[in-house]
């Protein structure tokens, strides 16, 4: 990024053009319409390309995020 540049479209080129995310997901995630927007879009890449996707739990019971996948899906 440039200094000056929109962060949105920036982010979205930058995690189009990856080759694999991770995705660090905290206690306060899901607070974020932005978080879960960035969450959405890597899991619908993930599907469409393939691409491998690493998560990392920080302070986030497991069974809280279990079967979210259908809930993002739906939100895009």
């Amino acid at each position: 990024m440039q200094q000056g540049d929109e962060i949105s479209p920036t982010l979205n080129l930058a995690m189009d053009d990856s080759t694999a995310s991770l995705i660090i997901l905290s206690i306060n995630y899901a607070n974020s319409s932005w978080c879960l927007d960035e969450l959405a879009l890597l899991c619908d890449l993930r599907s469409s390309l393939k691409r491998p996707m690493i998560h990392i739990l920080y302070g986030v019971n497991p069974s809280d995020v279990r079967k979210r996948e259908s809930f993002l899906t739906r939100r895009r």
